[in-house]
């Protein structure tokens, strides 16, 4: 937690410092954000604001191998500040994971905080304008876990290259491809490949609601493949807060079976 906490100071003092002064009178865009779906958004936060992304509570369930796994993270959070007018930096945090494990009758818990992530936003083109917007994404997951079972083992890397469209009759479209490298169980890493589809439209009013399938293939000894189904709905409170709930399914392959959150976004 104190790891967390320092991560947390180092990038409070990187927003307080003047860098984006230039931007202050002008006009902020359209509230975009990186949840609820695993599609990431194109679009960066306006220069010199503070964004949070948070999941007060999540839930998921795995069965897999003979064993099943049922974990509950709070407060989760992507902490993101806008740089520059195309370039927000992030610290993606986990502060309280618990994890139950069931395996031949033998039920074992663990509790405290998982790994941090630290990202950066850099949107290519359509940020102010245009239908059409392209960014990326580049990562680096840090294993400071309190419990090996929270957490990833070693350092872990990535890039996601995010899409997003406005179409026709009110409808957006987000298309992102994302390479990981990741720990693996016979080489120190194996390289992923994520490919996601998501497209939102609003109810009524404010409501909104998002269908998402994913796809991830991992090439470590062959390649295996599984399949996700998300969907979820968003609901936006004047020009600088979201509420979102959704569940996260896969229906082929290896993964959680089932998640559900609730979650919301603010903008400072």
């Amino acid at each position: 937690m104190r790891v967390q906490r320092l991560a947390t100071f180092a990038l409070l003092l990187v927003l307080a410092q003047p860098l984006a002064a230039q931007e202050e009178d002008k006009p902020l865009r359209e509230l975009s954000t990186d949840r609820p779906d695993q599609t990431e958004s194109p679009y960066s936060v306006d220069a010199g604001h503070l964004q949070v992304e948070s999941e007060p509570i999540s839930y998921g369930v795995t069965h897999e191998a003979g064993v099943s796994l049922y974990e509950t993270r709070v407060m989760a959070m992507n902490v993101r500040f806008g740089v520059t007018d195309r370039i927000d930096a992030q610290l993606v945090l986990s502060p309280l994971v618990h994890l139950r494990e069931e395996a031949g009758g033998v039920s074992r818990t663990h509790t405290g905080f998982g790994d941090t992530v630290v990202r950066a936003k850099i949107n290519l083109f359509g940020n102010d304008e245009g239908d059409v917007a392209l960014g990326l994404l580049p990562f680096v997951a840090l294993p400071i876990a309190s419990n090996a079972a929270l957490g990833i083992g070693q350092v872990e890397f990535g890039l996601a290259v995010p899409l997003g469209i406005a179409l026709p009759l009110g409808f957006a479209l987000g298309v992102m491809e994302q390479v990981d490298l990741v720990e693996g169980a016979r080489a120190d890493y194996v390289a992923t490949l994520t490919q996601t589809l998501t497209v939102g439209h609003d109810v009524v009013g404010d409501l909104g609601a998002f269908a998402e399938v994913a796809s991830t293939l991992t090439f470590e000894g062959g390649t295996e493949a599984s399949l996700e189904l998300h969907g979820g709905l968003t609901y936006g409170i004047g020009d600088d807060i979201q509420l979102d709930a959704g569940v996260f399914g896969t229906l082929l392959g290896s993964g959680e079976d089932v998640r559900g959150f609730l979650g919301f976004t603010m903008r400072i």
